[in-house]
């Protein structure tokens, strides 16, 4: 099943993806659409060395 809200070239089958974090107090983070590897360090970034 497809997310209705899914961009093209993101997701399962392609090299690039899209993600959005929602934060324990309400805050949105959002990617751009990026490669796996940029996504990856965006949510090391966004979860990880935030709450450090």
């Amino acid at each position: 099943m497809l997310n209705s809200m899914q961009e093209p070239g993101a997701g399962f089958g392609y090299d690039t993806n899209k993600v959005s974090i929602l934060s324990s107090n309400g805050q949105i983070s959002e990617s751009t659409l990026a490669s796996k590897q940029q996504i990856a360090e965006f949510i090391i970034h966004t979860t990880v060395l935030r709450e450090g």
